[in-house]
C-alpha cells in the first residue's frame, strides 16, 4: 500500500509539473485568485518550468554581439576585439543589455545611442594606446536553415550598427 501511495504521489507530482510547463509554454498566465498561486510562481521559478521554453519555437532570436576593429600607428588593421571575454556568463549578460540599448528604438530616439558608442569606444583607446582608430560594430547572428545549409550559404555575423571614431591630433601631430 505504502508502494503504490508513493507512486500515485510522485505521478501526481509530474502532472501537476507538467501542466505548469504546458500553461508557461502557452504563455497562459495563473490567476491571481488561485490558492497558492506565490509558491506556485516560486516552484515555476526554482525548476524552469516558467520559462516559456521559446527556444523550441520556429524562429529562434537574434545573437547580437559587440566587437572592434582597430587602427593602431603603424597602420595595422587589428579586427575582432572584444570588450569582455566570451568565458564569463555574467559579463555577457550585462553585455546583452548593452547591445539592447545600442538597437533600441529608444535610444536611436533619444540620441544617446552615439554617446553609448563613443564611450565603448574610450575602452578600447584605453586598452590599446597605439590605437588611431577604433569601429564599433554591433553585429547579428544570422543562422542558415538546412536548406540553406545545403544550397552552400552559411551562418553569418552582419553588422546592425557601425561607428568609427578617431583619436584627435593637435597642430604639431600629437595625440590627444
Amino acid at each position: 500500500m505504502r508502494e503504490i501511495l508513493g507512486k500515485a504521489t510522485l505521478f501526481g507530482w509530474a502532472i501537476f509539473h507538467v501542466t505548469l510547463i504546458t500553461l508557461s509554454a502557452s504563455y497562459i498566465k495563473i490567476a491571481d485568485w488561485v490558492p497558492g498561486k506565490s509558491i506556485i510562481d516560486l516552484y515555476k521559478k526554482a525548476t524552469g518550468a516558467g520559462s516559456s521554453y521559446g527556444f523550441f519555437a520556429p524562429s529562434i532570436g537574434v545573437k547580437s554581439r559587440i566587437v572592434f576593429d582597430l587602427v593602431d600607428r603603424d597602420g595595422k588593421h587589428i579586427e575582432n576585439i572584444y570588450l569582455a571575454p566570451d568565458s564569463e556568463r555574467e559579463v555577457q549578460i550585462r553585455m546583452g543589455g548593452i547591445v539592447e540599448e545600442l538597437t533600441s528604438k529608444d535610444a536611436v530616439d533619444s540620441g544617446f545611442r552615439k554617446p553609448l558608442a563613443a564611450s565603448l569606444a574610450a575602452a578600447i583607446f584605453a586598452r590599446h594606446s597605439d590605437a588611431l582608430e577604433v569601429t564599433l560594430h554591433v553585429q547579428e547572428f544570422w543562422p542558415t536553415t538546412m536548406e540553406e545549409y545545403r544550397a552552400g550559404k552559411r551562418p553569418d555575423w552582419s553588422d546592425y550598427y557601425a561607428a568609427r571614431f578617431a583619436k584627435m591630433t593637435d597642430n604639431h601631430g600629437d595625440m590627444r
